[in-house]
């Protein structure tokens, strides 16, 4: 789930209009309308996780909030910053925006506070108290999300027509994932460790580590796929996991949840033998990339903004 959410967060920075310079920049009117889906899912998983007193830990996001709600923050406040900003090159002001919130991790006893609380013995009174996680994390989220972006215009912005080119850009990603390891390491030492529940540094710079080794990884094997072929295109019956995923990302995270909270419903998955384990996980992505697969065959969207 730690890096579940954090390259979630990549994802959607990657592949956002601002990275791929798909008209202007969203409209704070527009990301609110947008993000009200996000909220509304938020809202409704509060609402079920409390009448069914489902199992959760309030450490990680707070009493009310969860990642719905981190992810439409991320993207009212990411559409603030552009505004002012403009569509430019965004790494300098999410460096400096996880410099600054580590700085106040560090220094200024923010830490003391998320894992303790206002009065010290880890209580939550009030509504800022309760979800202190959730809200303090976006920081580091939204640091991310435009590292994010800008590591998506190195993508789709720079023309690359030959295997030269491509293996000149998995080059570049070989080098930058090598970098941000050695500098998650050190980070983890010298300053915090990783931590998912702060959205630290340590933790967006392991995120975003991640995120380049996994492209650098899918970019390798379309190379090796490309070699091994005379033609890039493929056949519109050609029916890919990857792909179905990709056309309802949203729709199979979505899944993905609720299918967890039944698993965590209906069975005592801490008494739960191997057995019983592996055939839970087994019906669970069969069935999870049955049906994805199935919505991407039949041309099946479900979006609803």
């Amino acid at each position: 789930m730690d890096t579940g959410v954090g390259l979630f967060i990549v994802a959607n920075g990657i592949v956002s209009p601002e990275s791929r310079n798909k008209g202007k920049i969203s409209s704070l009117k527009s990301s609110l309308l947008s993000s009200l889906p996000l909220i509304i899912l938020g809202m409704g998983r509060v609402l079920s996780t409390k009448g069914v007193n489902y199992q959760e830990h309030v450490t990680e996001y707070g009493v009310h909030w969860n990642f719905f709600f981190t992810v439409s923050a991320v993207k009212i406040c990411s559409s603030l910053l552009l505004t002012f900003l403009g569509n430019i090159i965004l790494s300098g002001p999410a460096i400096i925006l996880i410099l600054l919130y580590q700085l106040l991790l560090n220094k200024f006893g923010l830490s003391g506070y998320l894992a303790l609380g206002a009065d010290g013995h880890g209580g939550r009174t009030g509504l800022l108290d309760s979800n202190r996680e959730g809200i303090v994390s976006c920081a580091g989220y939204l640091s991310l999300y435009l590292l994010a972006v800008d590591l998506g215009k190195h993508i789709f912005n720079r023309e690359r027509k030959t295997v030269r080119d491509w293996l000149s850009f998995a080059g570049v990603l070989c080098l930058l994932q090598a970098v941000l390891w050695c500098v998650m390491m050190w980070t983890e030492i010298h300053v915090q460790q990783v931590s998912r529940r702060f959205a630290n540094l340590a933790y967006v710079v392991w995120i975003l580590a991640l995120s380049v080794f996994l492209l650098w990884l899918l970019l390798l094997v379309e190379l090796f796929r490309y070699t091994q072929s005379t033609t890039l295109s493929k056949s519109e019956d050609d029916v890919c996991l990857l792909s179905a995923i990709n056309y309802n990302g949203l729709l199979y995270f979505l899944l993905a949840n609720v299918f967890t909270g039944l698993v965590n419903l209906s069975i005592d998955t801490l008494k739960s033998s191997l057995a019983q384990s592996m055939g839970i996980l087994v019906s669970y992505m069969g069935i999870l990339g049955l049906v994805t697969v199935l919505l991407y065959k039949w041309k099946i969207r479900l979006k609803f903004w």
